[in-house]
C-alpha cells in the first residue's frame, strides 16, 4: 500500500470520527458531474374508462337552450371504453465536466375503443426519438451551446415530424443516485451490525463516487467478472474510512451488496436546473410545416426533498417565426415519494396548450416492486381535453405490468 494511499485512508477514517452528525447528507452535496447510466423498459398497460361519469360531464355541458329542448345524454348514449398499450422504452446518458449527450427512443402500439356507443376499436404504432448533445465551457461551466434533434411517426399514413435545433444554454442536472445507493447500502450493512462507526459525509461522497464508478468495471472486466472487483473496490473504501475490520465484509456483507447495488431497484435521483433556447428547424411534419424555422425555450428543475421524495419539472415553450399564432406551451411535473423499498407512490400532471385548445392529465398512482426488474403500476387518472367531444373530466384506472431489461 502507497504512503499516500496511508494518508487518504487516515484523513478519511478520522473525517469519520470528528464530523457531526448534526449535518446530515443531503442530495444537493453530490456535485460530481460524471455519469453514464441507461434503461430499457417494455410496458404492457390497461385502462377502463368511466362510462356514467362522462355521461354525467356530458349533459353538463349542455347548453340552457337545448336541455329546454328535452336534450339528454344517459349512460346508454355510450359504452365501455378502454386503451391497451405495450410500450417500450430505451434511454441513455453520459455526463461529464466538459459535456453531456442523451438519447431517448420509445416505440408504442395501441388498442383502444371510445366511448360513444357504437364505437369500434382502433390500433396504432408510433415512435419517437430525441437526441440532444451539451457542450460546455471550459472557463465558465455553467455555461454551454447544445444541439439536438426529434424523431417522431405516430401515424403510418401520415408524413413523420422530423425537427433539428442548436441553440444556448445555462445550468446542470447532476444525477445523485450514487449517493442513494451509497445511503441505502450503509443502512442496510448497519442494520446487519457489519458496520463499526456510521460514516461521516465525507466518506459517504466518497463511497457514492466509488458506487458511481460501475460502468468503468463493467467495461474493464465484462458483465459477468465486473462484481468482483467493484465490490473488492467498495469494501477498500470502508476498510479505508475506518467503518469495518480488516477481515472485510465477508460473506454475508457481500450477498447485501448484491442485493442493494444489483438487484434492489433505487429510483433516479437528480437535482439541479437547466435552461436553453434555441432556434430550431422543422424538417418533415405531417401538418405540413416543413421548412419553417420556430423558436424554442426548456426549463427543467430537480430537487430531492429528504432522502426519499424526489420533483422534476419540465416546462417548454415553442413558436414557428413564420406564422402568426399562440405556439405550443408543454408543462410536466411528476413528484415521486418512496413510501418503502418496495412501493412507490407516483403523481404526475401533463399540461399542453396548443393553438388555444387545452389538455390536461392528472394520474396518482403506486408502483410495487415486484423483483428488480418487474414492476406493477396501480393509478387513477383524470383528464379533460378541449379537443374531446364530450366536455368535462374523465376518470379512468389504469393497471399495467413493466419488464426492466436494463
Amino acid at each position: 500500500m502507497s504512503v499516500s494511499v496511508t494518508v487518504r485512508n487516515l484523513l478519511m477514517a478520522t473525517a469519520c470520527l470528528l464530523t457531526p452528525a448534526l449535518h446530515a447528507i443531503t442530495f444537493e452535496d453530490y456535485v460530481d458531474p460524471n455519469s453514464q447510466w441507461d434503461e430499457a423498459y417494455v410496458t404492457g398497460q390497461f385502462a377502463a374508462n368511466n362510462t356514467a361519469f362522462n355521461a354525467e360531464q356530458a349533459n353538463q355541458s349542455l347548453t340552457q337552450a337545448e336541455i329546454d329542448a328535452g336534450a339528454s345524454l344517459a349512460r346508454e348514449d355510450f359504452q365501455g371504453s378502454y386503451d391497451l398499450t405495450l410500450n417500450a422504452n430505451y434511454r441513455r446518458v453520459f455526463s461529464t465536466l466538459p459535456l453531456v449527450w442523451s438519447l431517448e427512443a420509445s416505440a408504442t402500439g395501441s388498442l383502444s375503443r371510445g366511448d360513444e356507443r357504437g364505437a369500434r376499436s382502433t390500433d396504432n404504432i408510433a415512435s419517437r426519438a430525441v437526441g440532444r448533445y451539451d457542450n460546455y465551457r471550459e472557463r465558465y461551466p455553467n455555461q454551454f451551446w447544445f444541439t439536438g434533434g426529434e424523431f417522431r411517426d405516430d401515424s403510418p399514413g401520415n408524413d413523420p415530424y422530423a425537427f433539428v435545433q442548436g441553440g444556448i444554454g445555462f445550468g446542470r442536472a447532476i444525477n445523485a443516485t450514487a449517493l442513494a445507493k451509497a445511503l441505502r447500502l450503509v443502512s442496510v450493512l448497519q442494520d446487519y451490525s457489519l458496520l463499526t462507526i456510521y460514516p461521516s459525509d465525507v466518506v459517504l461522497l466518497h463511497l457514492a463516487q466509488t458506487i458511481n464508478r460501475e460502468p468503468e468495471y463493467r467495461a474493464n472486466f465484462g458483465d459477468d467478472g465486473f462484481r468482483e472487483a467493484w465490490f473488492d473496490q467498495i469494501e477498500e473504501t470502508l476498510i479505508g474510512a475506518g467503518l469495518i475490520g480488516g477481515t472485510g465484509l465477508g460473506a454475508l456483507g457481500v450477498i447485501k451488496m448484491d442485493e442493494v447495488l444489483i438487484r434492489e431497484n433505487i429510483n433516479t435521483r437528480e437535482h439541479g436546473l437547466v435552461a436553453r433556447i434555441g432556434i430550431g428547424y422543422v424538417i418533415s411534419d405531417p401538418a405540413g410545416n416543413e421548412g419553417e424555422p420556430a423558436i424554442n425555450l426548456n426549463f427543467r428543475f430537480a430537487k430531492p426533498f429528504g432522502y426519499r421524495a424526489q420533483l422534476i419539472e419540465d416546462a417548454s415553450f415553442s413558436r414557428s417565426l413564420e406564422r402568426s399564432g399562440t405556439g405550443t406551451f408543454r408543462n410536466q411535473l411528476i413528484y415521486t415519494y418512496e413510501m418503502s423499498d418496495v412501493v412507490d407512490w407516483v403523481n404526475n400532471w401533463s399540461h399542453i396548450r396548443q393553438e388555444g385548445n387545452r389538455d390536461d392529465t392528472l394520474s396518482s398512482g403506486f408502483v410495487y416492486d415486484i423483483s428488480n426488474t418487474l414492476e406493477f403500476d396501480l393509478a387513477l387518472i383524470l383528464s379533460r381535453s378541449d379537443e374531446d367531444a364530450v366536455s368535462g373530466v374523465k376518470g379512468r384506472l389504469s393497471t399495467s405490468l413493466r419488464y426492466r431489461l436494463r
